[in-house]
Parts: structure tokens; C-alpha cells; sequence
């Protein structure tokens, strides 16, 4: 059983953990999932208020310049790619100052360029070898032409993402080594303080570009599993429960029949000793030989003291075998509490090897309502105890004091005493101290747990001090009546 308990143990703190594990990488990667869902929102945010910086820009144009563009093929000698390929794009810088454009026509812009006449006209020429489509050839046209007429401010973007919550943690512009066409972010990974890097082209033609960091809210992410976390934190607290409820119930089984054997164990060494005194009784008084009035009656006492104890030890078990207080059968009477005192020291059993000291102070007059027989028991376990769990001098003391409408009976000894961590046991059926183990002492831890429910069946209590090696004191308060 011990074995099964240890396996228990291993397998639920195994369950425990791989389950915790298991829940733990979900709801990490639960996280992530989310991390990355708010990195693609946030990125989607920035560009669509970048689109609308360019807009801005777009209806702002320097009043002073006005910008043409023309479109042809170029074919390049070798090249496999697509129609596409190969076009050049030439875009010309109109000062107004300089050049009239009252019916200005591409064609004569282009004449009048070549002609010699670059007075106010400015022109730049992009070889285009990689455009997507014809939409994004003017797609990069117009924002070459608005960057010249309304050129791109990194300060200003960022104005425009703070004022929609969104923080940037650096920007920077670059140079693309090739025509970039799309925007794009990166993500650092990291579990606590994720940022994304976007790259958005805002000169497509003259391949440049800023560089955005932008750091994502986990806050929003970790709302996102709050109910997520809730549950799962649940559903471990009701299995790990499970679990625990599971272990205590097969050592709680353990204990019981670990308790049994031991009780059983005990019992039938109780029960050999008295017999193994009525059987040399009974020999000894079959020896007709031997026969002596004076040892025979001594025989007899003996013998009768040991049928006392067997039924004394009987009616303990019967009357602990429920938990019901009230199962004791009382017979209550008047009874004086010295004559009760006096009866059960008449009753112990006095070891030879040992030397007692008594010390009575009660009143004379000291009656109660109360079950005689029960009393006197319940003394003479309080005295036996005194006496089997101690050196060879003991000294037991009983005072005896009239309360209003109790009586408190104080039994105090000089024994070994019981240890403060074995004291909320004390009255525990079949519970024994660990002193009584190593000194192999006859009991089945049956006397303070009898003591206790026939004071209780008087509806009254015990209270137990305890000093190692200084001794106990049994306080025992019954109501009058």
C-alpha cells in the first residue's frame, strides 16, 4: 500500500505538471496568435493613415511647379521578362515662372526639351524594369510628382499615427537598393515588448523609403485571454481537486487499515496477558497438592481482578464503537465526588516496581447528578494513565473546586508528560503517543477517548496541559446537575 500511495504521489505531481505544461503552451501560443492578429491590425492602421498622409499631401501641391509624365517601351537586349519590362518613365518639372502652361501638352514639353530650351523644365528619367502592373507604374508616377510638389516629412507621419494611439519608437528614412512596390513589416518576436519594423515607400521611383518601429499593446492581447486564462485556471484547480481528493481517499484508506492491523495486533496482546494469568490461576488451584487458604484466596483476587479488566475492556469497546456521545447509557444519581475519587483509587492497579504518592483535596459535601459507575471509570483511566506513563516515582494529586453550577475535578501527575505536537490527539480513539511505542506499553489507546465521551454523556468537558517530563494536568469541569 505504501508503494501504490508513493506511485499516487509521483503520478499526480506528473499529471499535475504535464497538465500544467500542456495548458501553459496552449494559452503561451493562444498569446502569440493574438500578438500576431494585433501586429497585422496595427500594421494595416499605419498604412491606411500613411495612404491618408499622402492624400493630405496630394491636395496640398506646391502652386509654383507643375509635373508631366510620359510612358514608353524600352526594350533591353537579353531580357526574358514580361511585356512590362523594359519601360521608361519620364517625368518633367514644370517651374511656372518660367514656362507658360496655359495648353501645355507633353509632346511640346518633350520638343521643347530637346530643342535646348531647359529654361524652368526639370526632367528625370527611371528605367523600370520590375513594376507589378501598369496601375502601380502610375501608382509610383504620382507619388514621385507629389513628393516634388509636396514633399514627404517623416515628423509629420508621425503626428498623424499619434494622433490615432499609435506610438512610434523610431523612424528613419532609407535608400531601397531596387524599386520597392509594396510596403511590409517585420515582426521582433518577442514574448513582453513586441514591435514590428514597417518599410513603406513613399518615393517609389527614386527608391526611397522610411523605416517605421512601432510598439504593439500587449495589454490588448492579454484582455483578449482574460476569460480564456479564467477557465483554464479552473478546469486545473478542478483537476488538480480531483486529484487531491483522489489521494486522500486512498491514504485516508491506508490509514484506516494500517490502523486496524495495529489495532487488531494490540488487542490480542491485551486480551493474552489477563489469559495467560486466569490460565496459571487455574493450574495453580487444580493442584490440589499445593493447596493454601491464604495463597488460594490471593489466587482468587487476582484472578477476579483480571475478569474485571477483560470486562472493563470490553465495555470500553462497545461503548467507542459510535460516534453518537449521547450512545452512553446513563444511569444518574446523587453522587458524592470524593467517594467517587476514593472508589477508583481502590480500583487501580498498583505495579510492585513502582512508588506512588497521593494527594486528595475535596470537600466532603461535594455531591453532582451523574452516572457512578461511568465516574469511576473515567477516574480510574485518568490514574492508570498517570501510572503507566511514568518513571518509577510518581506523585498524583487531585483537587476538587465548587463552581457555581459546575464542578471542576483537577488530576494532576508527575509523569513523562505528552509532547505538544501529540496533544491535539490525545483523545483520538486508538491513537497512541510515541513514547508508549518505544517503551512497548500495554494499550490500544482506547482510556482518553473513553474519559472523553463520558464526560461529554455528562454534557460537560476536559481540558488537558501537558509539559514533557514535567508531568500532565487532566482539568475535567461537569455540571451539577
Amino acid at each position: 500500500m505504501e508503494t501504490r500511495i508513493k506511485a499516487l504521489y509521483l503520478l499526480t505531481i506528473l499529471s499535475t505538471v504535464s497538465f500544467a505544461a500542456m495548458q501553459g503552451y496552449w494559452l503561451y501560443s493562444r498569446y502569440i496568435y493574438t500578438i500576431d492578429y494585433i501586429e497585422q491590425e496595427v500594421y494595416e492602421s499605419a498604412m491606411a493613415i500613411a495612404d491618408n498622409y499622402l492624400e493630405q499631401r496630394e491636395q496640398q501641391p506646391n502652386a509654383s511647379t507643375f509635373c508631366v509624365s510620359n510612358f514608353s517601351k524600352e526594350p533591353i537586349s537579353g531580357d526574358s521578362l514580361s511585356e512590362r519590362s523594359g519601360m521608361l518613365c519620364e517625368i518633367y518639372v514644370i517651374d511656372k515662372s518660367f514656362v507658360s502652361i496655359d495648353s501645355i501638352k507633353v509632346d511640346d514639353i518633350k520638343q521643347r526639351y530637346k530643342s535646348g530650351e531647359t529654361k524652368g523644365i526639370a526632367k528625370h528619367s527611371f528605367h523600370i524594369t520590375n513594376s507589378p502592373s501598369y496601375q502601380d507604374l502610375y501608382k509610383s508616377t504620382s507619388r514621385f510628382m507629389t513628393n516634388i510638389q509636396s514633399p514627404f516629412v517623416a515628423d509629420s507621419l508621425v503626428a498623424q499615427l499619434g494622433k490615432k494611439g499609435i506610438v512610434v519608437a523610431k523612424i528613419a528614412e532609407r535608400e531601397e537598393p531596387a524599386m520597392r512596390w509594396e510596403s511590409s513589416y517585420s515582426s521582433n518576436k518577442s514574448t513582453f515588448c513586441p514591435t514590428i519594423s514597417i518599410v513603406y515607400p513613399y518615393d517609389i521611383l527614386s527608391q526611397k523609403s522610411v523605416e517605421i518601429a512601432i510598439g504593439v499593446p500587449t495589454t490588448e492581447a492579454l484582455k483578449d485571454l482574460t476569460h480564456t486564462f479564467c477557465l483554464t485556471l479552473l478546469i486545473s484547480i478542478l483537476l488538480i481537486s480531483c486529484l487531491l481528493i483522489q489521494i486522500f481517499t486512498i491514504k485516508k484508506q491506508n490509514d484506516i487499515s494500517k490502523l486496524r492491523h495495529d489495532f487488531l495486533s494490540t488487542m490480542l496482546h491485551e486480551l493474552k496477558r489477563p489469559l495467560f494469568t486466569l490460565k496459571l490461576c487455574i493450574s495453580y488451584l487444580s493442584n490440589q497438592e499445593s493447596f493454601n487458604k491464604e495463597i488460594i484466596d490471593s489466587i482468587v483476587a487476582q484472578a477476579r481482578n483480571e475478569v474485571d479488566n477483560l470486562s472493563t475492556y470490553f465495555s470500553k469497546l462497545r461503548e467507542l464503537s459510535t460516534n453518537k456521545m449521547p450512545s452512553i447509557p446513563l444511569n444518574p444519581s446523587t453522587v458524592n465526588i470524593k467517594e467517587i475519587l476514593l472508589s477508583a483509587k481502590q480500583k487501580i492497579y498498583k505495579p510492585a516496581d513502582k512508588k506512588l504518592d497521593w494527594t486528595l483535596n475535596c470537600p466532603d459535601n461535594l455531591n453532582i447528578i451523574g452516572d457512578r459507575v461511568y465516574l469511576i471509570d473515567m477516574v480510574v483511566n485518568l490514574f492508570e494513565n498517570s501510572i503507566k506513563y511514568s518513571d518509577q516515582h510518581v506523585a498524583i494529586s487531585i483537587d476538587c473546586e465548587e463552581q457555581a453550577e459546575d464542578v471542576k475535578i483537577i488530576i494532576s501527575d508527575t509523569g513523562w508528560g505528552i509532547p505538544k505536537s501529540e496533544q491535539k490527539y490525545a483523545f483520538t480513539r486508538f491513537y497512541r503517543g510515541s513514547r508508549a511505542s518505544q517503551h512497548q506499553l500495554p494499550g490500544v489507546g482506547l482510556g482518553l477517548a473513553y474519559v472523553n465521551q463520558i464526560v461529554l454523556a455528562h454534557k460537560g468537558r476536559v481540558q488537558l496541559q501537558s509539559k514533557v517530563n514535567e508531568g500532565t494536568v487532566f482539568e475535567i469541569i461537569i455540571p451539577k446537575r
